[in-house]
């Protein structure tokens, strides 16, 4: 265990990387031994990590004091106690874990996690078997962030009506269909309107209410597919025809639902403005591929 260890961390100084910020001497004028000379160039190298913090979210944070601190108290250790050095290592993985979950908002207490580790390491039969303890986080943090999601999900579901009720108040073009979706039709178009098996050629701009742009063909023209879509952006594009224009108001429940869409900035329970024109091209789709268990995919969503 313990050659593996010191070849792990020697493959990580080996490997090594330029460090950019950098900006002293080029070599090592003095060196009596070989020794003398490694043990230096290690120093250099591991300090390379500074770098990557003063780049990393938290380079606000960053105390170099400490950073030195912290080295030399592990650094003071005799590598002959490899278990103190291997504990050391467990319990990074542990503190980056509660530094992680702390940004998701989970508060993880360091005592229960310490008495935790303690049960399995001593071999007592009260600890919790580690695959069922995965399992079970799992679940935990589903539930509470579900919690979370639906709290946030009311907050924006009635944001979104107040602002619904007050657009149509100011203009009455605006028509809220029976689904929740509500409508401005600017341009009719002409024809007939789109068969749900069609892919429809559409120029658009996707907003939230307070007027962020979370998505955009950027004047160009894209794709959809009506069965691939949210349902609320479904149900407009089979309402319209080939040259219509649309303003199209998407609640919640018809979005992205009580989860949202993180990865584009859309929080659970938004609602969605777009507007929308269909120049008036269309092809004939792909066969729907099979219903999966999540919620349908809006459109191809570029993160601003």
């Amino acid at each position: 265990m313990k050659k593996l260890m010191i070849m792990a961390c020697a493959a990580l100084i080996l490997a090594g990387t330029s460090c950019s910020g950098f900006s002293g001497g080029k070599t090592l004028k003095e060196s009596k031994t070989a020794d003398d000379s490694i043990s230096y160039y290690v120093g250099i190298l591991t300090a390379q990590m500074m770098e990557q913090v003063k780049q990393s979210p938290d380079s606000a944070k960053f105390d170099a004091a400490q950073f030195i601190k912290g080295y030399e108290a592990i650094m003071s250790v005799d590598t002959a106690n490899i278990s103190y050095l291997m504990g050391v290592q467990a319990a990074f993985q542990a503190k980056g874990a509660q530094i992680q979950f702390g940004e998701e908002g989970f508060k993880l207490d360091a005592a229960t996690i310490v008495k935790a580790f303690k049960q399995v390491v001593n071999n007592d039969t009260s600890a919790i078997d580690p695959q069922f303890a995965q399992m079970e986080m799992q679940r935990v943090m589903t539930e509470a962030r579900d919690r979370k999601n639906a709290v946030k999900a009311a907050a924006n579901k009635q944001a979104a009506a107040d602002f619904l009720a007050k657009k149509m108040n100011e203009d009455k073009a605006i028509k809220k269909l029976p689904s929740g979706l509500a409508i401005k039709v600017i341009e009719e178009g002409n024809g007939k309107t789109f068969a749900n098996d069609t892919a429809i050629y559409v120029i658009y701009t996707g907003k939230k209410i307070d007027g962020t742009e979370f998505d955009s063909s950027n004047g160009s023209t894209a794709t959809f597919d009506p069965r691939n879509v949210v349902p609320g952006f479904a149900e407009a594009l089979k309402m319209m025809k080939p040259g219509a224009h649309y303003e199209i108001y998407i609640p919640g429940d018809l979005g992205y639902g009580d989860k949202g869409q993180p990865y584009a900035g859309i929080e659970p329970g938004a609602m969605l403005i777009f507007d929308v024109q269909t120049p008036g091209k269309e092809v004939k789709a792909a066969p729907a591929a099979p219903a999966a268990p999540a919620a349908p995919a809006a459109p191809q969503v570029k993160v601003k």
